[in-house]
């Protein structure tokens, strides 16, 4: 479905996939008893794991990319230099109260931040989950869960797109935020 991102059918794949049961969510396996994986996605978890190490690599290079090119003020919280850290640089988030204005301003420039991590505490709708998590039991976190975009790392962001994704939300922030 990657493959067509951007052609505009890669939404009806998955979704035609998801209503012919091709494509499931690991999430909502039933799982009763341990099975061995078929050797094709035995296969596929290996050569997954043959290029974790290059993935960390790459998205420790995108995260000092947005770390260097952002204004310290939006970081959601302090990263550590990349000498330093020993994360996984899985996501790069940053702090506004302006989330929406930002990402329709992005999204008007075929700029696509949408898949915000951290739109509630505890958030299990994206996978259609009901939780039992009752609203206003961690104010805190729920007030910061507003303020968070998450930006791209994965592995089709190039450092140049990067920088264009840095430069975008900092003329973002010049132009609308005084």
């Amino acid at each position: 479905i990657r493959f067509f991102h951007g052609f505009f059918i890669d939404k009806a794949l998955f979704i035609l996939g998801r209503m012919t049961g091709i494509l499931q969510s690991p999430a909502r396996a039933v799982t009763t008893t341990m099975t061995e994986l078929p050797a094709s996605h035995a296969y596929l978890a290996a050569q997954q794991f043959r290029q974790l190490y290059a993935l960390i690599a790459h998205r420790k290079t995108i995260s000092d990319i947005y770390l260097n090119n952002l204004p310290s003020e939006l970081h959601a919280w302090a990263y550590p230099k990349k000498s330093e850290s020993g994360g996984t640089s899985l996501r790069f988030c940053i702090q506004t109260t302006h989330c929406q204005e930002l990402i329709e301003s992005l999204r008007a420039s075929h700029v696509y931040v949408t898949d915000r991590w951290y739109r509630r505490a505890v958030d299990g709708m994206t996978m259609g989950q009901k939780t039992t998590y009752q609203q206003g039991s961690c104010p805190k976190a729920e007030a910061l869960a507003k303020t968070i975009v998450t930006l791209p790392t994965h592995r089709n962001m190039t450092p140049s797109l990067t920088k264009k994704l840095a430069v975008a939300i900092n003329n973002y922030f010049k132009t609308h935020i005084s």
